[in-house]
């Protein structure tokens, strides 16, 4: 079973605070629901079934980037949660960590490098040290197509 740390002062931010009581529980909903490395395929089913409440995608997207940008749609349709990893795991990612290397994969496969975590400060590799942001992706190309 997966854990995810939640902010408490959420509750204060005026994006969240707007928002109608379905919508707060959907945007908990998709946080505890993503991978861990942010991704949600969007589903409202399950969502529905256990809440018995209706949500319209296009609106939560809406909702949820209202003053800033939290949840990116990629290509393939899934939802990238863009402060997820610096807010579970920190703002370094560690390639020698099997859990930050299984996210970066994850990550990758979705189209997603390393830069666009928000709050990234630098990365540790095993065989360059710590990198700066903007080599970031360039190195982790070349560590995934290597395995």
């Amino acid at each position: 079973m997966s854990k995810r740390f939640t902010e408490t002062t959420i509750w204060e931010d005026d994006w969240f605070y707007e928002l109608s009581p379905e919508y707060k529980l959907f945007w908990f909903y998709v946080k505890d629901n993503c991978s861990h490395a942010g991704i949600w395929q969007p589903k409202t089913r399950a969502f529905k079934a256990s809440t018995d409440l209706q949500i319209d995608l296009s609106k939560a997207l809406v909702y949820f980037n209202m003053n800033k940008e939290r949840v990116r749609v990629l290509k393939n349709g899934r939802w990238f949660l863009i402060d997820f990893f610096c807010f579970q795991y920190g703002r370094c990612v560690n390639m020698g960590n099997r859990v930050h290397k299984s996210i970066t994969k994850t990550l990758a496969e979705n189209g997603v490098g390393l830069s666009e975590l928000r709050g990234i400060v630098d990365i540790k590799n095993e065989e360059n040290g710590i990198l700066n942001p903007q080599e970031y992706d360039s190195v982790i190309l070349n560590i995934l197509t290597s395995n």
